[in-house]
């Protein structure tokens, strides 16, 4: 008991960024602005009240729902002047008024996600176009992070389950995993039981720090022990990543449905494979790799989706490490991000038909 007692103390006594996990020391977050208002987001909050801030927007611009993981809003050794994708591709059309590419991003953010808050934002906010970055490393992801419950009301959660069944079986898996209430449909609320556990939580977080730290105790311990399983398997970011066949399935049935729902709507789809670091071995299988390739451009052909691949497109010294020595292939620096927008522009540009070098 002591031992736990201490273990916990000391646990509790380290304040870890859980948002922030896999970023590393070298990666910087980072929102871009115009005119003093943020056009990207990285957190299912922000993203919320971005979505919120742009439907009370007038204008006729050309707004883009760009769809990303953490690639969209990480800088790698971030230096002042350098900006994120959204950004450059703002600043590459004649006006950059007219143009306003919301960057919706979450760090490990998953397809099964992406569905989500598409479904969300298109609902809500009039939108031009869809960009999807893909990664095939993400597909080992699964579900939705607690977060979710702050958009998936009783009124998104109806809307978004009757759309399609995989969306209504992420929402349904969401529920069963304990990670929020959704729906309206929290059997305590507004009950004498959750009246009850509420008073017991504030007495017993007013005479224990332990007790009123708990979540982010929770938190350290699995980072705790995220590092430990990584240091008694050798698991580097060199370590190739399995499949897990389950997930992969869920997430690519995610993408059917999110291509599906656009291309009922007559709303554009670019799709493109982000770059990877080249200078070292993929750690990925790559048989599974090639055909994961392979099963999105028959998709990206079946609902009229554009697919470009960028994999190979940032060269070897525009990458840096995690931390020490411990390569990052996920996260470049700022120039690479001005070379995906460079890359993807002229198919913006031909998609919305407008806009000028």
């Amino acid at each position: 008991m002591a031992l736990a007692y201490l273990a916990l103390k000391l646990t509790a006594s380290k304040e870890i960024d859980l948002q922030n996990l896999a970023k590393g020391e070298e990666n910087t977050s980072r929102i871009e602005l115009y005119k003093g208002k943020p056009y990207t987001a990285f957190t299912v909050t922000d993203i919320k009240a971005l979505i919120k801030q742009r439907a009370a927007a007038d204008g006729e611009n050309k707004r883009i729902l760009w769809l990303g993981f953490s690639q969209l809003h990480y800088i790698n050794q971030y230096r002042k002047g350098d900006h994120l994708s959204p950004y450059w591709l703002r600043n590459a059309w004649s006006n950059p008024d007219a143009l306003e590419p919301l960057g919706c991003s979450l760090p490990n953010a998953n397809i099964q996600e992406y569905l989500i808050l598409s479904r969300y934002a298109v609902d809500r906010i009039p939108v031009n176009m869809v960009i999807v970055s893909l990664v095939f490393d993400k597909l080992r992801e699964d579900g939705l992070r607690q977060e979710f419950s702050e958009i998936l009301t009783s009124d998104t959660t109806a809307e978004i389950r009757q759309s399609s069944k995989t969306a209504d079986n992420i929402i349904q898996r969401f529920k069963a995993s304990g990670e929020g209430a959704v729906g309206g449909e929290d059997v305590l609320a507004d009950t004498w039981q959750l009246s009850m556990e509420q008073w017991m939580n504030d007495k017993l977080s007013a005479i224990s720090k332990l007790w009123s730290d708990r979540r982010q105790i929770e938190g350290n311990v699995f980072v705790v022990l995220y590092n430990l399983r990584n240091w008694a398997f050798g698991i580097k970011p060199t370590t190739v990543r399995k499949v897990i066949p389950a997930r992969y399935e869920r997430n690519m049935d995610a993408l059917r449905d999110m291509l599906d729902d656009l291309q009922q709507r007559s709303i554009p789809i670019l799709l493109y494979i982000v770059p990877i670091r080249q200078d070292k071995p993929i750690p990925y299988e790559n048989d599974r790799y090639i055909q994961w390739q392979i099963d999105v451009a028959a998709m990206a052909h079946q609902y009229g989706a554009r697919l470009v691949n960028l994999e190979k497109l940032v060269p070897g010294e525009l990458w840096g490490s995690y931390t020490g020595n411990e390569l990052d292939f996920m996260h470049f620096q700022g120039e690479g991000h001005r070379l995906v927008a460079e890359a993807l522009f002229p198919h913006v540009k031909e998609m919305l038909k407008g806009g000028t070098q």
